[in-house]
């Protein structure tokens, strides 16, 4: 699980904000999760202690205890803890309108966004980690997933600085945050976020 430098200050400036974390199995990161939470006073985002994708069952997941806790995933070849997952468009959410998702799943976010297909429908943002090396351990690439969000009606930025956003252009293999953005001059506007060609 990651608690990104970028997470507390976009969950204070977008309301009704939804984090999903990818090591829920493991109950220290939870904490931290809770504690980076409480600590920036946020009281707009919701936490499930589930794994999340696009079935409802068990699946495998790998068990490694470091201090890289970036090793633990879904496992392919059933090695590892088996963990309760869910969809997130099973979870009880009820806002009309969700400001932003973050989705750090290591290579699962193809399945995690099938997944979430009704909740994507009333998303602004959503906001993933993206890199090939990740997502060809599940069988797809960058481009595939960003296809689907711009068929969705996203638009795709890559975060450059603190407060500065740049387009993904056609063909960008990522190894980067990305916003997948549905109306980029009211993103602007709430967060102060600047655009660069």
């Amino acid at each position: 699980m990651s608690i990104g430098r970028y997470d507390a200050y976009l969950m204070q400036k977008l309301p009704n904000t939804m984090n999903v974390s990818r090591a829920p199995f493991r109950k220290y990161p939870y904490k931290c999760l809770e504690r980076s939470i409480e600590f920036n006073k946020i009281d707009n985002v919701y936490t499930y202690d589930m794994a999340l994708g696009d079935t409802v069952g068990l699946i495998w997941s790998s068990d490694i205890i470091n201090s890289n806790d970036r090793q633990n995933s879904v496992s392919t070849n059933g090695d590892g803890i088996k963990i309760p997952m869910c969809r997130l468009d099973d979870l009880p959410i009820n806002e009309e309108k969700i400001a932003l998702l973050k989705i750090d799943v290591e290579g699962y976010e193809k399945f995690v966004l099938h997944g979430a297909r009704r909740l994507i429908e009333r998303t602004d943002v959503i906001y993933f980690e993206s890199g090939d090396a990740h997502y060809l351990k599940y069988g797809y690439r960058c481009s595939e997933l960003f296809e689907l969000l711009i068929e969705w009606g996203f638009e795709l930025f890559r975060i450059i600085r603190e407060t500065t956003i740049s387009p993904v252009r056609s063909g960008y293999v990522a190894n980067d945050n990305i916003l997948a953005v549905r109306d980029i001059r009211s993103f602007c506007k709430r967060t102060s976020y600047e655009i660069e060609e």
